[in-house]
């Protein structure tokens, strides 16, 4: 006779039981800020608090798509889906494994602000990372050894900071830094022979990024975001004090996005810096646009091309990028017993470098053609050597 088909379960279909979250009647689910566990206990676990409470991470977690079928390679429980309705769960993706080793956070309550694990994970995860080294230059003897601590993880202030994104560069353009940098907390110092450690006094309270040795080795000079100004500044100390002490060079704003920071002139008692110019406020978007965006292929052939993240959309973004990208050269002495030289007119710098002689500076800038279909690496620039003493134009080469 003819063959029967055997009998397919019915596919799994929204649900829309009491409110109450299915599980297994010897499990409930407890959370910790980046895992989801399953922790043995008896009874089940409502839903109610969680759903009053919408800064929950739990909530959080079911917020999202859930498959509507088990998946083969998870077992255990279930969890829900998102609810159709504020009084109706449907339960059907499999619930995470429990770690072993690990305590787990219970989520019943009602929490008030940011949960945190069991002391045991917060030891774990904020534990100091290993520091990283900057030997004295030879010239000096090699006696000092900076020891650079760095941050263990982003705050809550870094990720929450403001963060554009334009032709393939992602900054925070009030810091004038790249965004989601960790950089340094704190540096010290270590003598080679002793083996005695000095702890450099009057940091700044911000994160610190560029550190590094004169080129003869007497000062280290560094750059730090300064809370209360909101921007980037350049600090120095010397390491043959007794007690070394940061001390701020200069109030200027510092930038360093699309170039250096700043960078030695001869042995080490000038420096150059990319400063940002006095300027009025960014420009905003325009609620009508100016011209319509077109897009054509006059050959009527396929260009294959690469495709790139965070290019340049429209003419509000190259004016974004045209005023944050333009910075001002200025040559300093560290000492302070000049005043500050400016060299040349403000540009949009990408790379600048002084002679070894200490005469001239050869700087490399965008020529303002910007691209939407590539990167900031293979824009146009213009590349020109300014004098450093005597003051004067530029030559373009």
């Amino acid at each position: 006779g003819p063959r029967r088909r055997s009998a397919q379960p019915p596919s799994p279909t929204l649900r829309t039981p009491p409110l109450h979250l299915w599980m297994r009647q010897s499990a409930r689910f407890r959370v910790l800020p980046s895992l989801l566990l399953l922790a043995s206990s008896s009874g089940t676990t409502t839903l109610a608090a969680a759903l009053k409470n919408r800064s929950s991470p739990l909530l959080a977690w079911t917020a999202g798509a859930l498959p509507t079928r088990r998946l083969p390679h998870l077992r255990g429980g279930t969890a829900c889906a998102p609810p159709s309705s504020a009084s109706s769960l449907s339960c059907f993706a499999p619930a995470p494994r429990l770690v072993p080793g690990l305590r787990a956070l219970s989520m019943t309550g009602s929490a008030q602000g940011y949960l945190r694990p069991p002391q045991d994970v917060v030891d774990l995860v904020e534990a100091a990372p290993t520091p990283s080294i900057l030997v004295q230059p030879s010239q000096a003897g090699s006696e000092w050894v900076v020891l650079l601590q760095p941050s263990s993880m982003l705050e809550l202030e870094d990720l929450a900071a403001p963060e554009l994104k334009l032709a393939g560069v992602r900054f925070d353009p009030e810091g004038g830094v790249p965004s989601r940098r960790i950089g340094y907390s704190s540096i010290s110092l270590l003598h080679r022979e002793t083996k005695k450690t000095a702890t450099v006094t009057n940091m700044p309270a911000g994160r610190i990024y560029s550190v590094r040795w004169s080129p003869l080795g007497d000062r280290v000079v560094f750059t730090a975001l300064d809370p209360s100004t909101g921007g980037m500044h350049l600090y120095s100390f010397t390491p043959s004090d007794g007690n070394p002490a940061a001390v701020k060079v200069t109030p200027l704003p510092l930038s360093g996005v699309f170039a250096a920071s700043f960078a030695f002139v001869g042995g080490g008692d000038k420096v150059l810096l990319n400063t940002i110019p006095p300027r009025p406020a960014a420009p905003e978007r325009s609620r009508v646009p100016s011209a319509p965006s077109i897009q054509s292929n006059t050959l009527g052939d396929k260009a294959p091309a690469r495709t790139f993240q965070d290019l340049l959309g429209d003419e509000h973004d190259e004016a974004l990028l045209a005023y944050h990208a333009t910075t001002q050269l200025v040559l300093l002495q560290l000492d302070g017993s000049a005043p500050p030289q400016e060299i040349g007119p403000p540009a949009m710098l990408t790379w600048y470098r002084a002679s070894p002689d200490a005469k001239h500076v050869i700087v490399e800038a965008l020529s303002g053609e910007f691209s939407r279909a590539v990167l900031l690496s293979r824009f146009a620039t213009d590349v020109l050597i300014y004098p450093l003493e005597g003051g004067g134009g530029g030559q373009l080469l």
